[in-house]
């Protein structure tokens, strides 16, 4: 600063909302020594240009209320403390719906007026979606999205398990064959419930089936556990897997509607011949194929050969005999008329 008759004036800027004293030294002497030596300021915020959102808690709990403040700022980051407004309408934006469908609460189609007093306004919100997300906030001009630093980060976190999805089994699935099955701990939004650690065990309406022994879910499992090759369905049909807490019975989930066809042809039956009967009668015989479970092989296409311990018999029924084919809706089931004088072709 260049002094003269003892005085010097000079232009400074300050960009610091607050008030202070303004402190002057040459290295030797200092204005400080005396606060009657220094200037006493108060520094005034510029005008609003953005918004920006803190949270009372960074780590809040899907379906629990918590406050976040609203806050107009100047250019400088400063609280524009001029700014008020008794029903300001915002549009709140960032977390989603939960997976059960529940939506955010803070307004109507994400809006909410808030009353802005001293540059700032306190708002309850609930949000039920576990996610990290950030939270922003427009009033259709500006917008806290403008810049990461102006929006709330938040770790929403899941509640305690309410209930299982049982999921991953192979449908439709051949009798026999190994399926993966997983099984997923949800709260009552929907959420993987990441801190579950029952014990869960198995059932199914195939009474042959193979399912996985009791499982005690490990903390690094994160609510979310898959069976490699867990479960073999044996029983054609519309099948179900069920999962459920040992301890709270209503923590449950089950698979339906697993269609379960029938394996290859392992064996064959012969049924339906007349028992007694009289010698020289003719009676039907049916023959179904079968897989290795007691299904019947519905794809079963192969020809079959007809024996007797009775040298005498007559087996056949004109037809193109030991052929499997469809009669009425059954298929791979044969019914062989036996008329008399049939032969064997």
């Amino acid at each position: 600063a260049a002094f003269v008759n003892g005085a010097a004036t000079i232009p400074i800027t300050l960009y610091k909302a607050e008030t202070v004293s303004l402190d002057v030294s040459d290295g030797t002497y200092d204005s400080a020594a005396s606060a009657a030596y220094d200037a006493d300021l108060t520094v005034g915020s510029a005008s609003w240009n953005h918004f920006t959102v803190t949270s009372a808690t960074a780590t809040p709990a899907a379906g629990t209320a918590f406050n976040v403040t609203l806050t107009a700022r100047d250019q400088f980051g400063n609280i524009a403390t001029g700014y008020s407004a008794a029903a300001k309408t915002f549009t709140l934006s960032g977390p989603g719906n939960a997976p059960g469908g529940t939506v955010p609460s803070y307004g109507t189609n994400a809006s909410i007026v808030a009353a802005f007093v001293n540059g700032a306004a306190t708002i309850p919100i609930t949000l039920y979606k576990a996610e990290t997300v950030s939270l922003d906030v427009s009033d259709g001009t500006y917008d806290s999205g403008f810049s990461p630093a102006y929006d709330a980060d938040l770790t929403v976190t899941p509640l305690a398990a309410v209930s299982l999805t049982v999921s991953g089994i192979t449908d439709p699935v051949a009798a026999g064959t190994p399926s993966n099955v997983t099984v997923t701990a949800q709260d009552q939004y929907g959420n993987t419930a990441t801190g579950y650690t029952g014990t869960v065990t198995f059932t199914s309406n195939d009474t042959q089936a193979v399912v996985p022994a009791n499982y005690t879910f490990l903390a690094g499992d994160n609510g979310v556990k898959t069976f490699t090759g867990g479960v073999t369905m044996k029983t054609s049909g519309e099948r179900t897997v069920t999962a459920t807490d040992t301890v709270t019975g209503t923590i449950t989930g089950t698979q339906s509607a697993i269609t379960v066809n029938p394996a290859a042809a392992a064996t064959l039956t012969v049924s339906g011949i007349t028992d007694p009967v009289t010698a020289g009668t003719a009676s039907n015989v049916t023959v179904t194929a079968k897989d290795q479970y007691g299904n019947t092989a519905t794809g079963y296409t192969g020809i079959v050969t007809f024996t007797s311990d009775d040298g005498q018999a007559v087996l056949g029924g004109g037809r193109e005999v030991g052929r499997i084919e469809r009669v009425a809706d059954d298929v791979a089931v044969a019914v062989l008329p036996m008329p008399p004088g049939a032969r064997v072709i």
